[in-house]
Formats: structure tokens, sequence, C-alpha cells
């Protein structure tokens, strides 16, 4: 069963579900003319900046395109192709940069192949965000980029990552922060790179209009960290959202000071756990530890938004099943996984909004961080060693 899906050709095969996933889904848009899509704020936001026009007009509230410009510029080339072909295209690309970054992740965590088994584990969580065309997919691709530069100790190409994902979206901050807090060589590099992502829209549009566009973003950033709709709340899934679901409202300050409090607690916890860890076992922790942050404290995440922490819940997962054959654990992180998968469907079963389940799972798996200290071992195999 499990165990045997660790051969060369369980990974090759591996490969043929992540195409054929691809597949369906582009073939599921097509036939439905892509119907359910948010990759129209996308193109709006980038045949805008292309135009002159304004890229944050509609997006007071909150909705809409709200995203840095350096988005704007590197969606173009998708967002001027007929429709079909961009959509189709755009998820192509996002499956396949979810894919590679989950074969880069799977390599960290120790001598026994995790790739088949985590895709199996992978693809259900991201089938709502790859139907949608959601960028999540492609941020969550690069931010595991990131973590496997880390745990090569390739250093500008892990700054490249993360600046990349930064520019992508900004909520990446959470990962390049906890990374250079951990390894101070990295913040001179990342710095280098956020000034060129930040330079390159520069080259796509005059000074004056990037400058406004930039001062446009700013704005429409704060004011999506607190929707002025009632009616956007129930579709956040971040902790404060599953408290406010049943009916319990926490105030922005309050908020405000448990994200910071903690961020504390995760940067506290990677030095704790790192003394114990070889360099690519505690990339992968900290990936794992910046992603549950991000899923928990992120005032905007989604339930799709469980794209981004599923592969690091996969990737213990499949260490728990293969590695060190702890049955228990491994399969209540495989619930976990089931949890973030289904949170609205078997959520809503229960209690809605369904907004609750997909934050309950994530803050076990960060339980779950912190009991194992990112540990994978095996004491009879040497190469499964922290």
């Amino acid at each position: 069963m499990a165990w045997t899906l660790t051969k060369p050709i369980d990974v090759r095969n591996a490969w043929f579900v992540w195409a054929g996933f691809a597949v369906v889904i582009v073939i599921y848009g097509v036939v439905t003319d892509y119907q359910r899509t948010v990759t129209t704020s996308y193109r709006d936001g980038a045949v805008a900046w292309y135009s002159g026009g304004e890229v944050y007009a509609g997006s007071e509230d909150g909705t809409g395109f709200v995203y840095l410009p350096p988005f704007a510029v590197l969606y173009g080339p998708v967002a001027h192709l007929p429709r079909p072909i961009g959509e189709s295209l755009w998820r192509m690309i996002s499956i396949g940069v979810l894919a590679l970054g989950v074969r880069r992740l799977a390599r960290l965590g120790g001598g026994v192949e995790l790739f088949p088994l985590m895709t199996l584990m992978a693809i259900p969580c991201a089938l709502s965000s790859a139907r949608n065309g959601q960028l999540n997919l492609v941020l969550a691709g690069v931010m595991m980029f990131a973590a496997a530069d880390l745990g090569r100790q390739r250093w500008w190409w892990c700054a490249a990552w993360l600046s990349l994902a930064v520019a992508l979206k900004p909520q990446a901050l959470a990962l390049a922060m906890l990374m250079m807090a951990l390894h101070p060589r990295l913040i001179w590099r990342v710095l280098i790179g956020l000034a060129v992502a930040a330079l390159l829209p520069f080259l796509a549009a005059r000074p004056g209009y990037v400058i406004e566009q930039y001062g446009a973003a700013i704005e429409v950033m704060r004011i999506a960290s607190g929707p002025t709709r009632p009616d956007l709340w129930d579709k956040f899934a971040d902790v404060f959202g599953a408290l406010r679901a049943f009916g319990v409202e926490a105030s922005r300050s309050t908020q405000t000071l448990t994200r910071l409090l903690a961020a504390a607690a995760a940067l506290g916890l990677c030095l704790w756990a790192r003394r114990g860890l070889s360099p690519k076992r505690e990339a992968l922790f900290v990936f794992a530890v910046a992603a549950a942050y991000l899923m928990l404290f992120n005032p905007r995440t989604e339930n799709n938004g469980y794209v981004i922490v599923a592969p690091a819940v996969a990737a213990y997962a499949a260490a728990a099943w293969l590695i060190e054959r702890r049955r228990a654990a491994a399969t209540l992180l495989t619930l976990m996984l089931v949890a973030m998968a289904g949170s609205f469907e078997i959520g809503k079963l229960i209690h809605e909004p369904a907004v609750w389940l997909a934050p309950l799972a994530a803050a076990g798996f960060a339980g779950y961080l912190v009991l194992r200290r990112g540990r994978i071992t095996r004491g009879s195999d040497p190469r499964t060693a922290p």
C-alpha cells in the first residue's frame, strides 16, 4: 500500500498524476467556459496597467485587484492572450509550479522517496484553487522553492524565490522575515531581491504612473486587511474567522496583538528546534511553521488558501507513514489534510459559515510541529536522522 510508493516508477507515475490533474482542470474550465474563476481581477489589473489605466479602480472595498504592481506586470503576457487560452495556460503554469514545489519539498524529508505519496495527499487540497485559477498555487510553489534552496544553503536562490513570492503576494513576507531572522546572511540578499522586484514596474511604465499605482496599492491593501463590507467576513478562514463563525468577535487591537505574539512564538519555536535539525529538515520545518502561521493569522485566508500549508502537512504525514511508521500520527495528519480539502463540504454539515474546520486542522498541525520540533526519525536507518 502506501509503503510501496517509493520506487522510481512511482515517481514517474506521480508526474503523470500531476499532468492528469492539469488536463482535467483545463477540460473542466473549457467545458464550463471558465465561469468559476478569480482571474478576471488579475486580467483587469494587468490590462489596466499596460493601457495606463487605474489598476485599483473598483478595489476600494478590499475586493478586485489587491496585489502589488509587479504582479500586474508579470501577469500581463497571460492577460493579453485570448481568454480561453490565457485561462488554460495560467492553470497549467500554476499546477506545474505547485508540482515542482512539492517535488523539491519532498527531498527535504529524508532518504525515503516521499514525492508520490505527497502528491496523492496534496492534490485534493489544490482542487478548488486550481479550478478557480487562484494565485495561491504559484505562491505555494515559489515558497517551497525558497525552502528547498534554504535547505541546500543556496542563499542567492533562496533570496530570489522569497523576493518573487513577496512580489506575487505580500503575505509571503511571513516566510521571508522568518528565514532572514534565522539566517542573517539572507537579509541583504533579500533586500536586493525586493528592490529589483519593486523596480520591475518602472521598466513597463512611466515613473509617475508607477508611483501613483504603488500608492493606490498600499491603500487598497490597508483596506483589504479589514474589509468594510460585513458580508466578506463569512469567507475568511483564519483563526479569527473561525471564532467569528461561532459568534466570538475579537477587537482589531486584540487581533493585531495576537498576530504579533504568534509571530514571536513562531520565531522562538524555530530557534528552539533548529539545534537538533539538519539544514534540510530545518528548512522543511521553517516552511511548515510559516505556512501554518499564514493560514491561522492572515486576515484574508480562505478555505482554498490552505493549499499553501497542505504540502507541509503532506510531507510530515508521508514521513510518518513511510519513515517513522508512526501510524497514529500518520492517520491524524492525513485526517488534517482531509479536513482542509473538504473544509467547506464537511464543515457546513456541522456548523455554518464553514470557515472553522480548516483553521482547526491547521491549529492541530501547529501543535504537532511544537511536539515534534520538526524531527523525522527512525533509529535503525541513518538516512533518516534529523
